[in-house]
């Protein structure tokens, strides 16, 4: 009778060492999937460091069951539950956790659900022209914002400077607004994320490039570097024909088709056709064969510049077939450095850059037909 009591004490001790097994509640799993077909392929292992919580694997197992009478009798357990094929969506699973040394359980259950994933759409190349011959510029990177989000308004997007970043979304690039290139090209990697849902997609990359001191190849000299016309980056530049001619963009003058050379859609003649995109719908220009040269050309031809470069005042001077209300001076990065008003009637007025910085300008002349945009170098 001593060595009984002294046995089922024996026994109390050791489960009480062993604590209550318990089985917490997981988080859903969820599978982004575009388009969705409501099936796929889920690894349920990865829910067991939740159910688990801080209990040891080593002394817990996790199994995993398609119904609760199965995971209350440790039934026909998932045979393999690294892969399985949800039968329905959403799909229930049932988890048991077991201690392997007293053989207590318990169970839980979770969702496997197929929801609605994201495509990026494919954004632009860019190329700047600083005229330094470096090597090196200042990307404004999130002007790609708008069309990789396409009509997605809640997504989020990152920038990244290699793939693996973009698919594990880590180190993303933490000042797109003014990054500055690495090498010259370079390849930006991308991804959109869905805010609500958390899918995201990280497939889509574009390139960045700038003058530099060796040369970037323009094979059909239409002011568009051959690493620029790679449109879906790539890396093959015989894969990219906008207007569908036969000939590769890199070997095309005219890339949309619609008869005005690539190095003419300018239009706000800064050196890089990439940045132009006069109806604003997110095509650069010389990719979209609705926009042509018109009134851009009709003013730029109105309107004179001297000298250029300058060290301190721009003259400009306009016909009379034309009405200029304002003139404003911009940087590089899109800030203005100065405005003017232009009185009714005039034909000339002077602006005085000896305040700025040496560097490169843009003068945007506003008229009753329109804006037109010059390039000024300060020296």
């Amino acid at each position: 009778m001593k060595k009984l009591l002294l046995s089922i004490l024996f026994l109390v001790i050791t489960m009480a060492a062993f604590g209550q097994v318990t089985a917490n509640q997981p988080s859903d799993l969820l599978e982004c999937q575009f388009p969705n077909t409501g099936f796929s392929n889920f690894d349920l292992t990865l829910a067991e460091a939740e159910i688990l919580g801080g209990q040891s694997p080593l002394e817990y197992g996790v199994t995993y069951y398609e119904t609760f009478v199965n995971a209350q009798n440790g039934f026909d357990p998932i045979a393999d539950p690294s892969s399985y094929a949800n039968p329905t969506n959403p799909t229930t699973i049932f988890a048991r956790v077991e201690n392997w040394n007293t053989f207590e359980f318990d169970t839980t259950s979770f969702e496997l659900m197929v929801i609605d994933g994201i495509v990026a759409q494919q954004p632009n190349n860019l190329f700047v022209n600083e005229g330094d011959n470096d090597g090196f510029a200042t990307f404004n990177l999130t002007v790609n914002e708008e069309v990789i989000q396409g009509d997605l308004l809640e997504g989020v997007v990152q920038y990244f400077t290699t793939q693996q970043d973009a698919v594990q979304l880590t180190n993303p690039i933490l000042t797109p607004t003014s990054f500055v290139n690495d090498s010259n090209p370079q390849t930006i990697y991308v991804s959109l994320q869905n805010i609500e849902t958390g899918c995201y997609d990280a497939s889509k990359a574009f390139k960045i490039a700038t003058d530099g001191p060796v040369p970037l190849t323009d094979g059909d000299n239409d002011g568009v570097p051959d690493t620029i016309e790679d449109v879906n980056a790539n890396d093959d530049f015989t894969d990219d024909d906008t207007d569908g001619d036969g000939t590769p963009n890199f070997q095309d003058n005219d890339d949309d088709g619609d008869d005005t050379l690539t190095i003419d859609e300018d239009y706000n003649n800064n050196g890089s056709p990439t940045d132009d995109d006069r109806n604003e719908n997110r095509i650069p220009d010389y990719l979209d064969e609705n926009v042509t040269l018109g009134v851009d050309s009709f003013l730029n031809s109105s309107i004179s510049l001297y000298p250029n470069p300058t060290q301190n005042n721009v003259y400009l001077k306009w016909n009379s077939a034309i009405a200029v209300t304002g003139i404003s001076v911009y940087g590089m990065d899109g800030k203005i450095i100065l405005s003017n008003s232009i009185s009714k009637g005039s034909h000339r007025t002077v602006v005085n850059l000896s305040a700025a910085a040496n560097g490169i300008y843009f003068i945007k002349i506003s008229t009753q037909k329109g804006d037109a945009t010059k390039k000024i170098i300060k020296k």
